[in-house]
C-alpha cells in the first residue's frame, strides 16, 4: 500500500482519499462504488470491535453490554469531529504503544505461567497441518489485502505522510509490527487449545466457563 499509495500521490496531489483516486481515474459510478465498498468494509470492522467490547464487559465485569458500546461510541465520535486526522493519527500512536507494551507483559506471561499446564499426547489433528489450515494460505492473504486496499483508514497514512522515505518506512515497520503480532496471538490461541483451555461450555448465564 506504501508503494503504490506513494505512486498515487505522486501522480494525482490532489488526490485525498481512494473514492477520489477511483472517480478522478475511472469515473462517478465507479466511484459510487468504491465508496459502498469502503463503508461496508469499514462497518465489518467497526461492528466487531464494539461487539466483542460489549460482549467482554456483559462476560467479564458482568454490566450490560450496550453502555460501554455507546460511551466509546460517544467520545470516538467527538474526539474525531474535533481533532481530525491529526488526532486520529495521534490516537492510533498511542493505541500502538499500549499494544506492544500489552502484547511484551503477555508474551511474558505466557512464557513463565504456561509450563505448568500438561499438554496431551499425540497432537490433536485438528492442530495439525489439515485442508482447512491449508487453505487460510490463500483465504486469509486474499481477505486481509482486500480489506487493507479499502479501507481509508490505511490510506490515510498515505496522504497524511511527510514524504515517500516516511511513508516506506511506516509501511514495513508496521508491517513487521502486525506480522509480530499475528503470529503471537496465534501461537498463544493454538497454545491454549493444545492444554485445553479454550472455553466451549457457558453457565446458565450465557459466561464463558475457562477450563481450570
Amino acid at each position: 500500500l506504501a508503494l503504490f499509495g506513494n505512486k498515487i500521490q505522486s501522480m494525482h496531489p490532489d488526490v485525498v482519499s481512494i473514492s477520489d483516486f477511483a472517480g478522478k481515474r475511472f469515473g462517478p459510478v465507479f466511484r459510487f462504488v468504491v465508496v459502498l465498498i469502503c463503508i461496508f468494509n469499514m462497518s465489518i470492522a467497526m461492528l466487531a470491535e464494539y461487539t466483542v467490547m460489549g460482549s467482554l464487559f456483559q462476560d467479564f465485569v458482568g454490566s450490560v453490554s450496550y453502555g460501554i458500546i455507546i460511551l466509546v461510541g460517544v467520545t470516538t465520535m467527538a474526539y474525531t469531529s474535533y481533532g481530525g486526522t491529526y488526532i486520529s493519527i495521534l490516537t492510533d500512536q498511542v493505541q500502538a504503544i499500549l499494544t506492544i507494551l500489552f502484547i511484551g507483559i503477555l508474551t511474558i506471561f505466557v512464557a513463565v505461567t504456561f509450563r505448568d499446564v500438561e499438554l496431551p499426547k499425540p497432537l490433536s489433528s485438528s492442530l495439525g497441518a489439515n485442508a482447512l489450515g491449508y487453505s487460510t494460505i490463500f483465504s486469509l492473504p486474499v481477505s486481509l489485502m482486500a480489506a487493507t486496499v479499502f479501507s481509508e483508514a490505511m490510506w490515510q497514512k498515505v496522504w497524511a505522510g511527510k514524504d515517500r522515505n516516511a511513508v516506506l518506512f511506516g509501511g514495513f515497520f508496521g508491517g513487521c509490527l502486525i506480522i509480530i503480532a499475528v503470529f503471537l496471538f496465534g501461537f498463544a490461541g493454538w497454545l491454549a487449545n493444545w492444554g485445553g483451555l479454550i472455553p466451549f461450555d457457558y453457565d446458565e448465564a450465557g459466561v464463558p466457563l475457562v477450563n481450570p
